[in-house]
Formats: structure tokens, sequence, C-alpha cells
């Protein structure tokens, strides 16, 4: 077969051509003056010329080409920042007494069990009583939490409430604000 210099082309030429007659490289031996003339070089290499010299040092780059891996990252940030400095703050839903009232009587059931029970001053007023012992009772306290009548909420300047009732026979607030943010409430002892 005409054009076939090595044995890589022609095992391929075998594979691609398989009902033609089979292709032989030249022999070694038979010399340059019956060898078929030499064929253009194959480029072993498919990358393109710009691939190329960006491998080689970045010869001739410029930045921002599609697929770049060098882009400035600094410009990234600038971009993403003008665009959130773009973005309209949605405030936060307003909620009504009653989901506020829900924050707050789980507040004051967190931190009754992880704040003021392990407190000295709730240790020795009350003999030492454990969470396991008080669970009930408390839980039971704080949905009845809110509803006492001896009680009035108290109005916040932001537009939250402040609850006031009792917890195991303990003065106690808690303030939720609109945007649902509970603060820690507060349990007097006498």
């Amino acid at each position: 077969m005409p054009g076939v210099n090595t044995v890589e082309e022609a095992a391929f030429m075998n594979r691609i051509e398989p009902n033609r007659p089979q292709a032989t490289a030249p022999s070694k031996l038979a010399g340059p003056a019956q060898s078929a003339p030499a064929a253009a070089p194959v480029q072993k290499d498919a990358r393109p010329a710009a691939e190329d010299q960006f491998v080689a040092g970045k010869a001739g780059h410029q930045k921002d080409q599609p697929g770049d891996p060098l882009v400035d990252f600094s410009e990234i940030k600038q971009r993403r920042s003008s665009r959130a400095e773009g973005v309209k703050q949605v405030p936060p839903k307003e909620l009504s007494r009653d989901q506020m009232l829900d924050k707050a009587r789980a507040e004051i059931v967190r931190s009754f069990e992880k704040d003021f029970v392990p407190t000295h001053e709730f240790q020795d007023t009350f003999g030492g009583q454990q969470w396991p012992e008080l669970k009930d009772r408390i839980q039971a306290d704080a949905k009845g939490f809110g509803n006492d009548p001896n009680y009035e909420d108290a109005a916040e300047a932001d537009g939250g409430i402040t609850f006031v009732g009792q917890i195991y026979g303990l003065y106690t607030e808690v303030t939720v604000h609109k945007d649902g943010k509970v603060d820690k409430p507060y349990f007097e002892i006498d």
C-alpha cells in the first residue's frame, strides 16, 4: 500500500480498511531507494498551538479567554460583590403573637434545662433537683405560659413582645423580637 512508512501506520491501515490488500511497512534492509516517499510528519500531540504556548510558559497569553485557567479571581470577587450590592434586602417575615409565644415557650424549656437548673442558685434553693425530675412540670408550665390573665405582655420598641408569667412558681420573662430572635429568659428566685 503506497504511503505507508512505519509498522504502526501499516497496522492502523489494516484495522481501518480490512478489505483492502494488507499494508506492509518497507523493510529496513531495502534501503532508501526502494522505500516509498516520505509523508508529512504526523503530529503526535494534537493540542492547539496556543495551548503549546500556554504550557511552554504562557507566551502570548491573554486574560479571560474561554476556558482560561488563569482568570484573575480578584476580578470575580469584585463582580460578585457588585452583584450583591444590587440585591434587594428582603425584610424577615414578621411573626404573629402566637408564633412569637411558641418560640418563647420553647426557649423557656431549653433555658430552664440547660442554663438554670445547673446553677448553684437553683440547686441551693430547690434541694439539688435534676432535669429528669423537673421536665414534666416545666413543660406543663411552659404550655400555659403567656395566657395568665394576671400578667400582661409588654410591647417592645422593635415590634417584639416580652412575655411574662410563671414557670415552676417563679416569675419569668422572655422577649421575642419581631424577626424571631429570642432573648435568654429571666427566672426570678425570691
